[in-house]
């Protein structure tokens, strides 16, 4: 008789054991889904290269549609109260075609959000090195990228008084593409053969 009530004390613990596991699966289970969902939804993605690197899908278009580009290697001037952010604050050397291959492997790094570091933030002075400039149709965009600190400005149009469409943005997950592009473009300047 002890034996019995033993064995239904032992199946009711069982059961309580079943059910709290039960309970735990479910919560874990929907832990995880709303955890995806959550990771989904804050991964960067196409639209943020368009709205945070770009500044509007007008200017991301233009970029992905231009066929020609140049290059220029930009020196920063340092004249005292010039911001280093802007165009107006470099000479600028001539200008280098960019041969259409190269092009396009500039637009395939750039539209990819796995291409920036996204909410970085630096302690550098942005020292813009190269110029490249793309042309479609009746729009220019002008990509200046400091290979300093890794960050790139997007200008629309060609007023060297012109603000980036957007704050400096972090190339670092990238760096080693754009220094082989920009090598090939500039095989003689000795500064850019330097870089690493």
């Amino acid at each position: 008789m002890l034996d019995a009530l033993g064995a239904l004390c032992l199946s009711g613990d069982a059961d309580i054991i079943v059910k709290k596991a039960l309970v735990i699966f479910m919560l874990l289970s929907v832990l995880l889904v709303a955890g995806g969902r959550w990771y989904q939804r804050s991964r960067p993605s196409e639209q943020d290269v368009v709205q945070k690197v770009f500044g509007s899908k007008q200017v991301f278009d233009a970029f992905l549609a231009s066929q020609t580009a140049t290059a220029q290697r930009l020196h920063w001037h340092r004249q005292q109260g010039e911001s280093s952010v802007k165009l107006r604050s470099y000479d600028h050397d001539s200008p280098v075609i960019v041969p259409p291959a190269r092009i396009q492997e500039i637009q395939a790094l750039l539209r990819h959000s796995a291409s920036y570091v996204w909410r970085s933030s630096k302690s550098c002075i942005v020292d813009y090195g190269v110029l490249l400039t793309f042309s479609s149709g009746q729009r220019t965009v002008r990509v200046a990228l400091c290979f300093k600190c890794n960050w790139l400005g997007i200008f629309d149009g060609g007023d060297d008084n012109a603000e980036s469409v957007s704050t400096e943005d972090d190339f670092d997950p990238v760096r080693k593409q754009p220094v082989t592009i920009i090598k090939s473009i500039f095989p003689t300047d000795a500064e850019i053969q330097a870089l690493k």
